[in-house]
């Protein structure tokens, strides 16, 4: 049986790629408050987990191509204007202090691929193979998306808080 915390993480990754897949019938300003919220939240749940098991063999991929593509037109579409490079330390070149840059339409399909792919293992998957799905997850989480999620969180927050932000609610 599945802990609490990992529980906790499916659901909150389900709502995050049901909300991308949804980007379309929000419009542009609930996008962006309604995303800072559900990012803050998923960073939180993958924060506590704690894995069980070490990666044994290939995991299967389930957001092919389209899928990604489809979530980051998607987002970009409706960021519009709001869709900037981000400067991201990532934790393997922090101590040399190299950034990449990447969109935050981009951030936001990167994180949405991975938590797809682990929900995916997750539920087709026996008790071993939802550990490694988890085990995964919080790997890639702290080498590569959680500083994604952070420097979306971040744009987003001043977005939402500068006085002088004016959204499109035509988006």
């Amino acid at each position: 049986m599945a802990d609490t915390k990992i529980l906790d993480f499916i659901t909150v990754s389900a709502e995050y790629c049901a909300f991308l897949e949804q980007t379309n019938s929000f419009n542009q300003k609930d996008f962006i408050s309604k995303s800072q919220k559900i990012l803050c939240l998923l960073y939180l749940k993958t924060s506590v987990l704690e894995p069980n098991s070490d990666i044994e063999g290939f995991s299967e991929q389930y957001v092919t191509e389209e899928d990604y593509n489809y979530v980051e037109s998607h987002v970009a579409q409706k960021l519009s204007d709001f869709n900037t490079f981000l400067e991201i330390q990532e934790p393997d070149t922090y101590e040399s202090g190299e950034t990449v840059s990447v969109s935050v339409s981009e951030c936001f399909a990167d994180i949405y691929q991975d938590i797809r792919d682990c929900i995916e293992r997750y539920k087709n998957g026996n008790e071993e193979a939802q550990d490694n799905a988890i085990f995964e997850c919080i790997l890639n989480f702290k080498t590569f998306w959680g500083s994604r999620a952070l420097a979306i969180i971040s744009e987003l927050h001043n977005i939402l808080y500068c006085t002088s932000t004016q959204f499109n609610d035509n988006e």
